[in-house]
């Protein structure tokens, strides 16, 4: 479930570090099939974890553009947010890739 995505370092974060975070308000896909592809995986993934409880990597992009990578399971997804299962939501227009 991985999206085409430019090479970063990503640093491993826990989940319980987002509930604080801020996120930039822009986007980090440009391109409409990359979000279309982002969406597609999120409800994938919100489907898989309910029936069999997996938990995934989730990249991320916080508001100091630092190149964030946590692990968890996708609880929600609502139009504008991920929900994980520590109640943390990550912005939809934050998230790189999502991938078990």
């Amino acid at each position: 479930m991985r999206l085409k995505e430019e090479r970063k370092n990503y640093v491993r974060i826990n989940k319980s570090k987002i509930e604080n975070m801020r996120f930039d308000p822009e986007d980090v896909l440009a391109e409409q099939e990359l979000k279309e592809k982002r969406a597609k995986h999120l409800k994938r993934a919100m489907a898989v974890r309910k029936n069999y409880r997996e938990i995934f990597n989730i990249r991320f992009k916080n508001f100091e553009n630092k190149f964030l990578e946590t692990r968890a399971a996708i609880r929600n997804v609502t139009q504008s947010y991920v929900v994980l299962n520590n109640n943390a939501h990550i912005p939809i227009k934050s998230i790189f890739s999502i991938y078990s």
